[in-house]
């Protein structure tokens, strides 16, 4: 599965144009499955560029300095665009080592309340599979809360997160969201784990019952010539090469050109 950046996508190339060139998955040539985040961690990420309130978050442009407000409605009309196979309700995230109490407890509800208009939103549920996000911090009261009531709208969610997460918080409250939310959420559904993480995190997370992830650190380190790779034993491994023939025996890298040609036949 590969995922894809909402809020950055929506501002190159765009996600009208996306939809013309039949999804993210044929303008990037991928043939598996993808899923698009929903432009809530922007909200850590570019905080000092955003500004969040009831109705969405507003968003000053890196680019050009426009401002872009992205409600739950949009993010999800966005993403049906983009076409993913799997796309994330606009949830309220706050960072994991933030120290003001209250601010937690409002993202909570605030989340539940957007995952409503998420649901309503939605103009392709038959084909891509909208998750809902459990937030609330290290605290499990709140994570509770929001789990008990995300569950009474599971008719129309395929599958759940939970976000809010590695982020900085110490590794044991990490452990210990992770295994409630994991043990509470349907267990016929993907439970995801998101922004994780490192090869030991997978492992641990998967011990405590959740199935999807994701993480920047491969892309990441890739960028400095280091590659993970599955060997016959399950075990992850890092190298360094500086051919891709030699990163996974008897499968070689495509010489065609073929990301080339593709845009610039559609141009």
């Amino acid at each position: 599965m590969i995922l894809g950046n909402t809020y950055h996508l929506e501002n190159r190339p765009g996600s009208s144009l996306l939809r013309h060139l039949g999804g993210l998955s044929t303008f990037v040539d991928w043939n598996r499955s993808s899923l698009t985040d929903s432009g809530g961690f922007q909200m850590v990420s570019l905080l000092d560029l955003a500004d969040i309130s009831e109705k969405g978050v507003s968003f000053q442009s890196p680019i050009d300095g426009e401002q872009m407000l992205l409600t739950p409605e949009r993010s999800t009309r966005i993403q049906n665009r983009i076409g993913a196979n799997v796309i994330m309700a606009l949830d309220d995230v706050v960072s994991s080592v933030c120290l003001e109490a209250k601010r937690f407890e409002e993202a909570t509800h605030r989340t539940l309340r957007w995952i409503d208009r998420c649901i309503a939103a939605h103009q392709r549920p038959s084909e891509q599979a909208l998750f809902g996000i459990i937030q609330g911090g290290v605290d499990l009261r709140l994570r509770s809360t929001c789990i008990e009531e995300m569950n009474t709208r599971d008719a129309h969610l395929p599958g759940y997160a939970i976000g809010g997460l590695a982020g900085g918080e110490e590794k044991d409250a990490f452990c210990r969201v992770v295994a409630q939310c994991a043990s509470k959420l349907p267990v016929n559904k993907p439970r995801y784990v998101m922004g994780v993480g490192y090869p030991l995190d997978l492992v641990v997370c998967s011990a405590l019952g959740a199935d999807l992830y994701d993480c920047v650190y491969p892309s990441r380190t890739a960028r400095f010539g280091t590659a993970l790779v599955p060997e016959v034993r399950l075990v992850i491994i890092l190298i360094r090469a500086r051919s891709l023939h030699s990163l996974y025996p008897g499968h070689p890298a495509s010489e065609d050109g073929g990301y080339g040609r593709r845009l610039s036949s559609d141009r």
